[in-house]
């Protein structure tokens, strides 16, 4: 809603930014693994500067602590910048108390800027930070997951509205039993524990097979040609599905618990607030279905919002 020709930005920009993140971090990780032996006993959390103490580049690892010291800020910022436009949204349809739609004369969002910055801040000023790490990994691939089983399910729920939602469902909760059971089999590397093994490779072909049944059984509906289409749905999302259900296995059982916590957490909060005061309630589901053009039909975004009121001023 705020970008100019999202259908041809947004998949160029995400794209782009995947693919820059994933060379940049490849070479990171070649270069630390020819630099340090796998067996080398690294400080945990400090595995650069480390390792470069490792072979007596003092230095260099004190260069990479000045680095990290000065870029954290830099990157807490931008991520957080998403935050209140989120939260925006969010208030807009219903989701969160309305204060954190509101828009002050500037243009600016500033009492839900505020309000989350502050709450953020006493969580990462409080949790230990190997806790807040691997929950904020854990919330991206639960996110990602997510984002995949949506995709299958909006290319493939209007011809198919009944039985992709059960599919695409026991796709997401098989791979998962895979995936744990591949990580305890390949953890533990005991002859009793093959047989995690192979219940994972039986379970792991199942995926593949709903993947099969999913393409066959459930038509697509590409949308407008003019737009970017993700290519080869659903085996694409499914292959996403089942890594990113393998890397959650190698999290902390600790971590994983806090996780779904946090997941329980956000439910409840929709069953209490959400629910009953969400947007869909007052017609905003109908206007869905009623085949609007564009999102800021429902939901001003924050440009349209400035534009309005700028386009006011010079009226007056």
């Amino acid at each position: 809603a705020e970008a100019k020709d999202p259908r041809r930005v947004m998949p160029r920009a995400v794209i782009g930014t995947v693919l820059g993140t994933m060379i940049l971090s490849a070479f990171a990780s070649l270069a630390l693994s020819a630099m340090v032996p796998y067996d080398a006993d690294l400080k945990t959390g400090y595995y650069f500067s480390a390792g470069f103490l490792y072979v007596g580049m003092k230095w260099a690892s004190t260069l990479v602590h000045i680095g990290e010291v000065c870029t954290m800020p830099v990157v807490v910022l931008i991520a957080f910048l998403a935050q209140p436009r989120l939260m925006y949204a969010m208030s807009v349809d219903g989701l969160l108390p309305k204060i954190f739609g509101k828009v002050e004369k500037n243009g600016n969002l500033f009492w839900c800027t505020l309000i989350s910055g502050t709450f953020f801040a006493i969580v990462a000023f409080t949790v230990p930070f190997q806790y807040l790490w691997n929950l904020v990994s854990f919330g991206i691939l639960m996110s990602f997951n997510m984002t995949n089983s949506a995709l299958i399910l909006y290319r493939t729920r209007e011809s198919s509205p009944h039985i992709v939602y059960k599919l695409t469902g026991a796709l997401v909760v098989v791979s998962c039993v895979s995936m744990f059971l591949f990580e305890k089999g390949y953890v533990e590397a005991t002859d009793s524990a093959n047989g995690y093994l192979i219940v994972s490779m039986l379970l792991l072909a199942c995926v593949a097979a709903i993947a099969i049944a999913i393409y066959k059984l459930c038509p697509q509906n590409v949308g407008p040609r003019d737009c970017y289409r993700a290519p080869w749905v659903p085996f694409v999302p499914a292959l996403a599905i089942t890594i990113n259900w393998f890397l959650v296995a190698q999290l902390p059982p600790r971590d994983i618990g806090f996780g779904f916590i946090w997941i329980a957490v956000a439910i409840i909060s929709y069953f209490c607030y959400g629910y009953r005061f969400s947007a869909g309630k007052d017609g905003w589901a109908t206007m869905l279905a009623e085949g609007y053009h564009g999102l800021n039909a429902v939901r001003p975004s924050m440009s349209t919002m400035m534009a309005d009121q700028k386009e006011q001023v010079l009226s007056a």
